[in-house]
């Protein structure tokens, strides 16, 4: 009788041995002081996951997705990109979180994020793609977002949480660029819903540190991109007035997408201190995996710098990011960091939030950007095309027309 029981309690609590972990919703911090948070872009789910063990050892208080939680759509020759179906979504995402180094994260602190062209279904997707809600509430599903959350029932993902108490109060302002994303070059990027949202959360903030996390840079303009914010400049434009116009204390600006990490300022945001932006992107790979032999290098220092980057703040292997947030001084400030896979920090600024903005406006002169990708994109996809057909092509005709020798 004995054996019977102990062999129905094993069969009960089996499933548990077996069970992945929920993520711990951000709301869970409302009343916590929160002193780091870490963040990223870029996951790869069939590459080594490693990185998230850096991450959790770093002990963030919270961890933000800044898009490209997995790479789920398939590009045909770097050329054509095709959409997953939703099965093949839903089954990237639990191979995420049946992994056990992200597990390690989910176990130690509290998770949300917002999502980029290839977790969103389609690469430099924009409202026109047909699986946007079905592909929205299967990322909420794999975030364990509450039922009572407004991102349900929303036109996109778009969320903000407000962490700690009063003197040590963090707002988190999530963007979505995705779902009302206007099709047209240049177009808007947040929808009017979305705007007036994002209006409503600057103006009635009382906040001692805003974070305003786009899953796209907002500040270069001079790097050659096919996705940032300058390439939409009424919207970048438009954000930036909010800000202006509204004055949050102490705002930064964290991004992901181009696969290196840096940290970016500028003093000509209308705000009464200078406005930083801090990007991680790469988990899992990176802009010199990708580009090797010396040539990352090259183009981060070329074709990809930009006048608002800090001098030598760009770190081009697989990175995080980490706000280290200082309330014990007489001015709070953060500390901004960019760390490798091993979570060593690679690049590291403080920032004081007293560097009085100048009197000007942040650059909005045009510059024919789109010229300038075009070019690039058409060379990597001539050097493509180049390796897979053309090549192979000569080399089989020099075989068979090879002269044959002469007959004595």
């Amino acid at each position: 009788r004995k054996m019977w029981k102990c062999l129905v309690t094993l069969l009960i609590g089996l499933p548990s041995l077996f069970a992945v972990p929920s993520h711990t919703p951000l709301s869970k911090l409302e009343q916590t002081t929160v002193n780091r948070i870490a963040f990223g872009s870029c996951n790869k789910v069939h590459k080594d996951q490693r990185i998230f063990d850096s991450i959790a050892e770093s002990k963030p208080d919270a961890w933000i997705w800044l898009g490209d939680i997995v790479y789920a759509d398939k590009e045909i020759m770097n050329v054509i990109s095709v959409p997953p179906s939703m099965p093949e979504l839903e089954a990237m995402y639990n191979q995420l979180k049946g992994s056990q180094s992200y597990q390690n994260l989910m176990n130690v602190t509290a998770i949300t994020g917002i999502w980029d062209d290839h977790d969103y279904g389609k690469n430099d997707g924009d409202r026109t793609y047909q699986d946007r809600e079905p592909s929205k509430r299967i990322l909420l599903k794999f975030l364990d977002e509450e039922n009572d959350s407004p991102r349900w029932e929303r036109d996109g993902i778009y969320q903000s949480y407000i962490l700690g108490s009063p003197g040590k109060r963090v707002k988190i302002i999530l963007l979505d660029v995705r779902y009302n994303r206007e099709e047209t070059y240049g177009g808007d990027l947040l929808g009017e819903t979305q705007w007036q949202w994002l209006a409503s959360e600057l103006e009635s903030s009382d906040a001692d540190v805003h974070i305003i996390g786009s899953s796209v840079q907002v500040l270069p303009r001079e790097k050659f991109l096919k996705e940032k914010w300058f390439i939409n400049k009424e919207s970048r434009k438009k954000i930036l007035n909010l800000l202006k116009k509204f004055q949050p204390k102490r705002t930064l600006v964290i991004t992901g997408d181009v696969h290196y990490g840096e940290i970016l300022s500028t003093r000509c945001s209308g705000l009464p201190y200078a406005l930083y932006e801090v990007t991680s992107s790469g988990l899992t790979h990176s802009c010199s995996g990708s580009y090797k032999y010396g040539l990352c290098e090259f183009l981060l220092k070329d074709l990809w710098n930009d006048p608002y980057r800090l001098p030598q703040a760009a770190w081009s292997w697989e990175n995080f990011g980490t706000l280290d947030i200082d309330w014990n001084s007489d001015e709070i400030s953060v500390n901004a960091s960019i760390r490798d896979i091993n979570g060593t920090v690679r690049l590291s600024h403080r920032i004081d939030f007293n560097n009085i903005s100048q009197d000007c406006e942040i650059e909005e002169r045009e510059v024919p950007m789109w010229k300038l990708v075009a070019k690039m994109e058409l060379i990597r996809m001539a050097a493509t095309y180049l390796l897979i057909a053309v090549f192979p092509a000569l080399f089989i005709f020099v075989l068979i027309c090879k002269p044959k020798p002469k007959e004595k």
